[in-house]
C-alpha cells in the first residue's frame, strides 16, 4: 500500500493547493477510522494504539479512559467472541489546521455461540465522534473519542465454513 507524504505537516511548506491538502487530510482522517475497525475486529491491540495520540481519551459506552484502559477493558469480552465486523457508514470530517473533527456511522456486529442467541449475537448501531490532531511527525491520529450508541439489533448468526483452496 502507498502512502502520501503529507507535505502540510507541521513546519514544512506545502505546495500543495489548500483545497487539495484538506481533501489529503480528510482521506487520512477516515483511513484512521477504518484502521481504528480492523484493529478492533482482528484484536490487533499495537494496530488500535496507532490510531491515537498520546494521552488521547476515549469515552466508549460506560468506560472513560486513556487508550491502553480501553484496551484492558475491552479486550477480555473480545477474546470471548467468535468474532466482530465494524462497518462503517457515513463519515464526514472537518479539517481545520492541524486539528480535525469527525463523525463516523457505525454497525458493529458481534457474534458467539450459541449462534441463535440475539443477546449474544447482535448490531450495534452508532457513531465514533472523534477528534483528531496532526502529530509532529504529520500523521493524523485521534485525540479524543467518544461513542454514542443508537440501538441495538439482536441477530441470529450463521457460520460459514471455510472454502477450500483448491490452487
Amino acid at each position: 500500500m502507498t502512502s502520501i507524504d503529507n507535505s502540510g505537516a507541521p513546519g514544512t511548506e506545502s505546495s500543495l493547493h489548500p483545497e487539495l491538502q484538506i481533501l489529503i487530510d480528510r482521506r487520512a482522517i477516515h483511513d484512521v477510522v477504518l484502521r481504528y475497525c480492523k484493529a478492533i475486529d482482528q484484536v490487533d491491540a499495537d494496530l488500535v494504539r496507532s490510531c491515537y495520540q498520546d494521552g488521547a481519551l476515549d469515552y466508549h459506552l460506560g468506560f472513560t479512559g486513556t487508550v491502553d484502559e480501553f484496551i484492558a477493558w475491552c479486550w477480555p469480552a473480545l477474546e470471548q467472541l467468535n468474532g466482530t465486523r465494524h462497518v462503517l457508514a457515513n463519515h464526514l470530517s472537518e479539517v481545520d489546521g492541524d486539528v480535525a473533527t469527525a463523525e463516523s456511522y457505525v454497525l458493529a456486529y458481534h457474534w458467539q455461540e450459541p449462534f441463535d442467541d440475539p443477546a449474544r449475537n447482535y448490531v450495534g448501531h452508532g457513531k465514533y465522534i472523534d477528534r483528531f490532531a496532526r502529530g509532529g511527525d504529520g500523521v493524523w491520529r485521534i485525540s479524543e473519542r467518544r461513542v454514542v450508541a443508537d440501538f441495538i439489533t439482536g441477530i441470529s448468526a450463521i457460520t460459514v465454513p471455510p472454502v477450500e483452496d483448491n490452487g
